[in-house]
């Protein structure tokens, strides 16, 4: 019995300090991330998570795929069907979710809060989509020494990696389809305007839509009617030849 006792007894030491070893390797390694986010400069934590990254892929059956907001200058067309089609994919897993309604519009814009988490499946491929956004310096465009807070978002896609031909020649076109069929539904024809508080951050923020609300239509619009048909029947025939237009290399205008 003594014997036996004595065994439970030091199998419970045992037990209590792997916990205790435990939880002060927890609570170590949740200090170290909050002195690293409170003190270290971005592009610092950018490298030393890039690093990390890198070393655990080695031993990972997964690809992650980086969409970018923008592609040099312009729009990534990836990254703006993906946030679109997402819209319309968030599961009750998700904690938080962006919600838009533009004015005078009676459609309601979903889209992901930053690092929350989707995942879809496509052909029986469990995908998984995160919003990543950073804050990043840039300096301001007026050259002064002011270094202004901007942010940089993008989508990481993961998935097992002997997939990688049907997500990039299948998946990510299909993502593209859904996405421009969704905006069709909802299409509203808007007007540019600028924000000159945004001008000199994220320039392509400097650009707020506004809705072309206006009552003239061509049922209104004062003119004879055989002229008034002349000119619909024009412009009809216009938009139907903007596959054509592309077909033979001609720009469409």
């Amino acid at each position: 019995m003594d014997t036996s006792a004595t065994s439970a007894e030091t199998k419970l030491a045992t037990a209590k300090t792997i916990l205790s070893t435990a939880a002060s390797v927890a609570a170590t390694v949740m200090l170290a991330r909050t002195v690293a986010r409170d003190l270290l400069p971005y592009e610092i934590q950018d490298y030393f998570y890039f690093r990390l990254r890198k070393f655990c892929n080695r031993f990972s059956s997964q690809l992650t795929i980086v969409i970018d907001e923008h592609d040099g200058l312009a729009k990534n067309q990836i990254y703006e069907a993906a946030k679109v089609y997402l819209g319309k994919k968030t599961s009750p897993s998700v904690q938080r979710i962006k919600v838009s309604k533009p004015e005078k519009e009676n459609h309601v814009n979903i889209s992901m809060e930053s690092d929350e988490q989707v995942v879809d499946v496509f052909n029986g491929i469990k995908l998984k989509w995160v919003l990543v956004c950073r804050q990043v310096e840039s300096r301001s465009f007026n050259h002064s020494s002011t270094n202004i807070q901007a942010q940089v978002r993008y989508f990481e896609l993961t998935f097992p990696k002997k997939y990688k031909d049907v997500v990039i020649g299948s998946y990510l076109p299909c993502v593209e389809k859904e996405a421009k069929s969704v905006q069709q539904e909802s299409k509203t024809i808007k007007i540019l305007t600028v924000n000159y508080n945004n001008l000199y951050c994220n320039w392509m923020d400097a650009w707020i839509p506004v809705n072309l609300d206006h009552p003239a239509t061509f049922e209104t619009l004062a003119m004879e009617q055989e002229q008034k048909t002349k000119i619909m029947q024009d412009l009809e025939r216009f938009v139907k030849r903007k596959d054509y237009h592309r077909r033979v290399g001609k720009a469409w205008k």
